[in-house]
């Protein structure tokens, strides 16, 4: 999200408008800077959530809204979509993202496709949900049909640790392997695809020889992962 931040900068100096930057580590202190700011009278900001976790924590984002709104400033969300908040805001078309990466692995020859995906914070706007329709359109697109056994959710809880999770998931994984027999996964972003590259070579699979993996996000990291 740097890229759309840096390319918002320019635009704005380009007009003429003076743009700052504030960087908030949680939600406690983000709306503490915005409230801050709308009573200094600022009357437009652009925010950038990241990761919305519980629904406790999208109902006191979404009355954040509501204040910073009664309070005269409005809100452009970047890579967050309010949904029960109308606002402006920009972020990605996800059911494409999901069409796009289940046909690219089908054009490769994969007719298995599993997806793979948790119950984690960045997808309490929904974005999980479109990129599993994003997987079905892609599926009907070449003439598969849908598939139930192939949908691998890790049911993870608030609270858990990461062991937890890193349970979790083996469980998961090791359940949809055993059941459904898929040839590649499809991850909800690229997090999840590198712990499943490593639960999967733990296990003897090959990537890609064996089993084929597309995850979403593009992180640093994932460039230099073999």
């Amino acid at each position: 999200q740097m890229e759309i931040l840096s390319g918002i900068e320019d635009y704005l100096k380009s007009r003429g408008m003076y743009v700052t930057f504030h960087s908030t580590g949680d939600q406690e202190s983000r709306s503490e800077i915005l409230l801050r700011l709308a009573e200094h009278g600022t009357r437009n900001v652009i925010v950038s959530p990241g990761s919305i976790g519980s629904a406790r924590e999208r109902d006191e984002f979404d009355e954040l809204l509501v204040r910073l709104r009664q309070m005269g400033c409005e809100v452009t969300l970047v890579g967050h979509a309010s949904r029960t908040i109308t606002t402006d805001a920009v972020f990605a078309d996800d059911l494409d993202i999901g069409r796009t990466a289940v046909d690219h692995l089908l054009r490769q020859g994969y007719r298995r496709p599993a997806y793979w995906f948790h119950d984690e914070a960045v997808y309490a706007d929904g974005a999980q949900d479109d990129r599993y329709l994003g997987y079905r359109s892609a599926l009907r697109e070449h003439g598969l049909p849908d598939a139930p056994e192939l949908i691998c959710r890790i049911l993870n809880q608030e609270g858990n640790s990461d062991a937890d999770f890193d349970r979790l998931a083996a469980e998961a994984l090791d359940r949809v392997l055993q059941t459904a027999a898929p040839d590649a996964f499809f991850c909800c972003n690229d997090a999840s695809a590198l712990l499943l590259c490593g639960l999967l070579r733990v296990r003897g699979y090959r990537i890609p020889e064996d089993i084929g993996v597309v995850g979403v996000d593009a992180l640093p990291m994932t460039e230099s992962h073999d």
